[in-house]
């Protein structure tokens, strides 16, 4: 106000005397105008900084999260990515904002991908997945993803992704302790069907052969005890297939550890 009164004043043509009472006025007005505005100024600088200091802090920690955050639009595409999503693929948050989130993604996980970013946008709420991507060094890693479906800009897709490869991993190798230990148990049933019966064949081929070298000593050089030696003979290998047997059965339960202690810590 003080400055247009002063314009006017210019404008009108009249005198300008420093000294009157309404030009001391006016300049007093625009000296604490003056102040105003370069306090206001100066509020108007810290707010800022502070603004930058608050983004600065924030950036920060969506960079440098524990799990990786990738924003998509409909078609997929990434609008957003922090570095650790990039660290985890081997690349850059540059080169991620040019591509279609579905390049990062294996081909086996393809199908997987576009069945839950459908769900998610028609029914425009959140799931879960379990993907595998694809670094440029062609290594996949597994990822949870959690997808959540939020307007904003250009995005409307939230994701996180945490890294589960060594989950996988561990669960892969206990998988195959899981079959082993069933291969295990089916090699303890069989040594114990197999065993019984066995030591009942052994036990007898063992009588017979006792048995027939009596019969030879007592009949000496007896035409028939050529016949007596052709027993002997299929009796000894008899016994010798027998003992083969027990021998597969033994290796089957040390495979299967039956009769192996196994010993634990325990809390005392």
């Amino acid at each position: 106000r003080a400055e247009a009164e002063f314009q006017k004043l210019q404008q009108s043509g009249k005198s300008f005397d420093p000294n009157s009472c309404k030009t001391a006025h006016l300049i007093e007005e625009l000296q604490i105008h003056h102040i105003e505005l370069r306090l206001q100024n100066e509020e108007l600088i810290n707010t800022q900084n502070s603004l930058e200091k608050t983004r600065d802090r924030y950036r920060d920690l969506y960079d440098n999260a524990p799990i990786g955050y990738v924003s998509l639009d409909k078609r997929g595409k990434i609008t957003e990515a922090n570095l650790r999503l990039a660290t985890m693929l081997n690349t850059t948050t540059k080169e991620m904002k040019t591509r279609p989130f579905s390049d990062y993604v294996s081909p086996k996980d393809q199908d997987n991908l576009f069945i839950v970013m459908r769900k998610v946008l028609t029914e425009k709420g959140k799931n879960e997945a379990a993907l595998r991507l694809s670094k440029d060094n062609e290594e996949e890693i597994w990822v949870k993803s959690e997808w959540l479906y939020r307007e904003y800009n250009k995005s409307c897709l939230r994701l996180t992704m945490s890294d589960i490869t060594e989950f996988k991993r561990l669960e892969a190798k206990l998988a195959i302790a899981e079959r082993l230990a069933g291969v295990g148990l089916l090699a303890a049933g069989l040594a114990h069907e197999i065993n019984n019966p066995l030591t009942y064949v052994m036990s007898s081929l063992e009588l017979l052969e006792e048995d027939f070298l009596g019969l030879a000593e007592k009949q000496g050089n007896d035409s028939r005890n050529n016949d007596l030696n052709e027993m002997l003979s299929s009796i000894g290998t008899a016994l010798v297939g027998v003992k083969r047997i027990r021998d597969i059965v033994s290796n089957l339960r040390v495979f299967s550890y039956v009769d192996r202690d196994i010993t634990e810590p325990q809390c005392l």
